[in-house]
């Protein structure tokens, strides 16, 4: 058997290689989408008509941002070149992101993390603590949004599931497929861009990883409206908010979610339904 490191095969070379290369890519479009909606108003520059492109102009972020145009060019077309701290955050201020959007814009200029799989033990501990919720849905999602269990209350608010294939029990894939969403959720557009936009945070962190780009491409194949919101690489955090269902059997339905994390497994994440008082 041989001794020789893993990370010296070319197989691995070329994983990491592909993985860097997508992570690029991402990261130039990413740039180009914040450029374009950054208005030039905001730094005393002359907006349109005069200008031919929305935004701001690759010279114009270079001199805001204190670095060169070929530098900044350079990121735009995907380069294999890594910005300091101090121009990610030259950056971040000159587009005005979000802290959602500044952790994505991090994490697309470095490499990710290893994966950190959920573990059977807090799997468990999850589904015991959600089957004590009597009137309150609520859904155990692995990192990727797979569903790994969701209490009887779930079961009657969005079936068992049991008709969908194991690799599409994915909330991100219901969304785009499953009339509880899709017809029967109420600003159902606004809550689908709304997780694009924080799927794609966690997806930074990811690139690469065959179970993450298998779930976009069977989305990018089946869905228009997936296709083209993913296209806008707008980035959003995980919060709080209201979902309200016109339920073809339960009638009108209105909640609270909130989404709960273990603490030491960040993998996991529970989302809990709250019925709101009448």
């Amino acid at each position: 058997m041989s001794n020789k490191p893993r990370s010296t095969t070319p197989n691995h070379h070329k994983h990491i290689d592909r993985i860097n290369s997508e992570r690029l890519t991402e990261l130039a479009e990413f740039l180009k989408s914040c450029r374009k909606r950054t208005n030039p108003e905001t730094f005393g520059l002359p907006s349109q008509p005069r200008r031919r492109n929305p935004g701001l102009s690759r010279a114009e972020v270079a001199s805001l941002a204190g670095i060169s145009v070929d530098w900044y060019t350079w990121l735009e077309q995907g380069r294999d070149i890594r910005p300091s701290v101090q121009v990610l955050d030259n950056l971040t201020k000159v587009f005005r992101l979000t802290e959602p959007e500044k952790r994505y814009l991090y994490a697309l200029t470095d490499y990710p993390p290893i994966p950190t799989e959920a573990l059977d033990a807090d799997v468990q501990l999850m589904r015991c603590m959600i089957g004590h919720m009597p009137k309150a849905p609520a859904i155990v999602l692995r990192k990727d949004w797979q569903i790994l269990t969701q209490n009887a209350c779930a079961d009657e608010l969005f079936g068992t599931w049991s008709h969908v294939e194991e690799t599409n029990k994915n909330i991100l894939y219901l969304f785009f497929t499953a009339p509880i969403f899709t017809e029967h959720l109420r600003h159902w557009e606004w809550h689908a861009k709304i997780a694009i936009r924080q799927f794609r945070a966690i997806y930074a962190t990811e690139i690469g990883n065959p179970v993450f780009v298998s779930l976009i491409e069977r989305l990018n194949n089946i869905s228009p409206h997936f296709s083209q919101w993913w296209a806008e690489t707008d980035v959003a955090g995980r919060d709080d908010g209201r979902k309200e269902f016109d339920h073809p059997s339960l009638g009108y339905l209105d909640y609270d979610y909130t989404i709960l994390r273990p603490a030491e497994n960040q993998a996991l994440e529970v989302i809990i339904f709250i019925p709101r008082a009448a």
